[in-house]
C-alpha cells in the first residue's frame, strides 16, 4: 500500500525548477533595481539641496554686498584674476594690484573667494587684505561660474544683476564618489541703497567676475526740532471770521 503510494507521487522536473530559479532571479533584479534607484534618488536630491543651500547663502551675501556698501565697482575677468590676485596667500600685503581701503568679492580659477583689507594685520602693523574662500570648487568636485552687470549703462541705474552657476563636475559627487550632474542656476539682483553711483568695468567680452567695494561708516546726523510759540497781543484775532463784531476772546491789556 506504502510502496503504491509513492509510485503515485510525482516531484518537480528540472524544466519547472529552472523556470522557477528564472522567476526568481528576474524578481530579485527587479526588486534590487528599485531599492538602488530610491537610495540614489535620495542621494542626488541630498546633494542638490546642499548644493541649493549654500548657494542660496552666497546670493545673500552678494545681495547684501550690493545694498549696504557705499562705493561699488563691477570688476572684469581681465583684471581680477590669478595673474594680478595670489590668492595662495592668505594675506596679501598692501602695495599690489588691489587698492587700498577696498574689499572684494569673486571667482578667481574656480574658487569663490573674499578680500577684506585691514589695516593692522594679527597686530604687525602692517596693512592688506586677508583672504576667505567661500567656496573651492576644485576641492568640492564642483565648477562655479559668477558674473555681475548693471541692469543698464544710466549712470543713475543703481540695479545690479549677478548670475551664479554651480555644476558638479561630469561623473563626480560631493563626496568623490561616481553620480549624475547636477547643475544650478540662481539668477538675481539687487538694489545699492547706499552707493551713489556703481560704476560697471565689464563687458560682453569681458565679463564681470568680482565686486570690489567699501563700507564706509556715514556719519551720523542727529535731527533736530524746534517749536516756536506766537501769543498775538494785537487784537487783530479779537473779532471772529463771520465778521459779526463781537470779540471771540477776551485778552487781558499787555
Amino acid at each position: 500500500m506504502f510502496n503504491k503510494l509513492l509510485k503515485k507521487r510525482k516531484g518537480f522536473s528540472l524544466i519547472e525548477i529552472i523556470s522557477s530559479l528564472g522567476i526568481l532571479a528576474i524578481f530579485m533584479g527587479l526588486v534590487s533595481s528599485i531599492i538602488f534607484m530610491s537610495f540614489r534618488s535620495r542621494e542626488v536630491t541630498s546633494e542638490e539641496h546642499a548644493l541649493q543651500m549654500a548657494s542660496r547663502d552666497l546670493a545673500d551675501s552678494v545681495t547684501h554686498i550690493v545694498r549696504y556698501s557705499t562705493a561699488t565697482f563691477i570688476m572684469p575677468e581681465s583684471s581680477f584674476n590669478s595673474t594680478n590676485v595670489d590668492i595662495s596667500l592668505d594675506f596679501i600685503p598692501s602695495g599690489g594690484f588691489l587698492t587700498d581701503g577696498w574689499n572684494y568679492q569673486g571667482v578667481i580659477d574656480n574658487t569663490i573667494v573674499h578680500l577684506r583689507w585691514i589695516e593692522d594685520y594679527m597686530g604687525t602693523g602692517i596693512s592688506g587684505h586677508t583672504r576667505q574662500f567661500l567656496f573651492d570648487g576644485a576641492a568640492r568636485n564642483l565648477s562655479y561660474e559668477l558674473t555681475f552687470r548693471k541692469a543698464s549703462a544710466d549712470i543713475d541705474d543703481n540695479l545690479v544683476l549677478f548670475d551664479l552657476s554651480v555644476i558638479t563636475l561630469e561623473g563626480d559627487r560631493l563626496d568623490g564618489g561616481v553620480g549624475d550632474r547636477i547643475e544650478i542656476n540662481i539668477p538675481s539682483g539687487a538694489h545699492s541703497l547706499m552707493s551713489m553711483q556703481i560704476i560697471d568695468h565689464s563687458s560682453i567680452t569681458d565679463p564681470g567676475v568680482a565686486l570690489a567695494y567699501r563700507m564706509d561708516e556715514l556719519p551720523r546726523v542727529t535731527p533736530t526740532a524746534r517749536v516756536v510759540l506766537v501769543l498775538d497781543v494785537s487784537g487783530s484775532m479779537d473779532s471772529p471770521t463771520g465778521g459779526a463784531g463781537i470779540p471771540a476772546i477776551s485778552l487781558p491789556d499787555p
